[in-house]
């Protein structure tokens, strides 16, 4: 049976969708000792990943390592889902690399592909060309535990949520542009950023007895290659319960300080502060910050292309016509609701 040698229900709980088809979320699993070369992971016939090779390898990173039965080797499973906004398909593929050991003449591992039903929504392909046929897949399909598909519908779910609320966030393109930054709760979050009036926050930290909330705000200009995060962190007033910042501070994703702002503190307790935030976390947070400035690019792309292109007024674009906007879609089904509260 499928041996779930480590399983992070983190990566679940902090999935972060991207309006881009299919997204991959890979989280660092150093108890399974699983290595891969560089490359590895991100496309179907890359390098297979090695066990306990520290030579050119870079530690492989996915939710899951397994063991099958039907097979000697270990294999790092990799999942991806469908997250586009007006897609019905609840079908999430599963690619479980092989892991090949040093002493194996370097032999090629096995790299398969599987379609599996996450609910009970159409697949995106009624016959899909996977390699359900291997018994390994068979395997899988056979012993695949029931929560752990439920939690992938869940996250597929929220991912498709997230997708949604961020195609309706707006900023002035001129403000984008300028280097204006915006939180990831601003953008993803259905209740809106604390920063902006809203109740989402990303982070709690416990310092000296005070507790502070976390904000992580992202340059969205995509030709910015700033590559650095500001963390908010915010205290309520006792006397106004009013939340006000205590400082700001942009860290890079190596996680060197690079500025700071010290609001209702000084530099010495912000900085702190900061340490008291990375000892309390339980994530990598150096992916976690350039996963979330990555996401909030796209938007940026996005955002750009939509605050450049000519505008056309909906009458002169039929509901069954293309959109405009170069998605594929009908306009009936991307922009057209959007384009009606929009002067021609």
């Amino acid at each position: 049976m499928l041996e779930r040698l480590a399983y992070n229900r983190a990566a679940l709980r902090g999935f972060r969708g991207r309006n881009r088809g299919r997204t991959m979320r890979l989280e660092p699993f150093r108890e399974a000792g699983i290595q891969v070369a560089a490359g590895a992971g991100t496309a179907r016939g890359a390098a297979g990943p090695k066990m306990g090779d520290s030579g050119d390898g870079v530690p492989l990173s996915p939710p899951w390592a397994a063991r099958f039965d039907c097979h000697p080797s270990p294999f790092a499973v990799f999942v991806s889902f469908c997250t586009e906004p007006d897609c019905q398909c609840t079908d999430g593929t599963f690619r479980l690399v092989e892991a090949v050991a040093p002493d194996q003449g370097g032999r090629v591992g096995l790299d398969l592909e599987v379609l599996v039903q996450l609910g009970d929504g159409p697949m995106a392909d009624d016959e899909p060309a996977d390699d359900r046929s291997h018994p390994v897949a068979q395997e899988l399909l056979a012993e695949l535990p029931a929560d752990l598909v439920e939690e992938l519908r869940l996250a597929q779910a929220l991912a498709r949520d997230r997708a949604r609320q961020a195609r309706s966030f707006r900023m002035p393109l001129a403000d984008l542009l300028d280097g204006r930054r915006a939180s990831w709760s601003a953008v993803f979050d259905e209740h809106g950023s604390v920063l902006d009036g809203g109740q989402a926050y990303h982070w709690r930290v416990e310092h000296e007895g005070v507790t502070y909330l976390v904000e992580d705000e992202y340059c969205l200009n995509p030709k910015c290659d700033c590559r650095n995060a500001t963390l908010v962190f915010l205290q309520t007033d006792t006397e106004t319960e009013r939340i006000e910042e205590a400082c700001q501070i942009v860290v890079g994703f190596d996680g060197q300080i690079e500025q700071l702002n010290a609001y209702t503190c000084t530099p010495a307790e912000a900085r702190a502060l900061h340490a008291s935030w990375v000892a309390q976390m339980d994530e990598p947070l150096p992916k976690t910050l350039a996963d979330a400035y990555a996401e909030l690019k796209l938007v940026g792309e996005r955002l750009v292309v939509e605050g450049t292109r000519p505008h056309r007024s909906p009458e002169k674009v039929g509901r069954n016509d293309p959109c405009p906007c170069g998605s594929g879609k009908k306009y009936k089904k991307c922009c057209l609701d959007r384009d009606k509260g929009r002067p021609g």
